[in-house]
């Protein structure tokens, strides 16, 4: 969270995650916790998904976001986030297509070599 929003680890734990919220989804954020407590129904568990949280300074960061529930019989079940930067992401993504098309031209261009002799 530190790089990705700006918060200290200090600053979040034992926080409401609306706190990384625009306010829009924090008001309703409560009602779906309580709705899956009630029915059991993972809507958004386990998909993998483009989300707008907010950093420490209020921007929106669009980032990817994963939720994993974790049962546990000591502390009844735990919600455990993973949160991507989506600028990142694609960055990486950017990178690997390049590479993988400079790998092409190169094939391209050793198969043209070969036809000349």
């Amino acid at each position: 969270m530190t790089n990705i929003l700006g918060f200290n680890k200090s600053e979040l734990i034992g926080q409401n995650v609306n706190k990384l919220m625009p306010k829009v989804y924090g008001d309703y954020h409560d009602k779906f916790i309580n709705n899956y407590f009630e029915t059991s129904q993972d809507k958004v568990i386990g998909l993998d998904r483009i989300v707008y949280p907010q950093n420490k300074q209020g921007y929106l960061v669009p980032c990817t976001l994963l939720i994993k529930v974790l049962p546990n019989l000591d502390e009844g079940i735990q919600f455990v986030s993973f949160l991507k930067d989506l600028k990142v992401a694609n960055k990486n993504l950017k990178t690997q297509h390049q590479l993988i098309n400079k790998s092409k031209e190169i094939e391209c261009n050793d198969e043209d070599d070969e036809k000349v002799f």
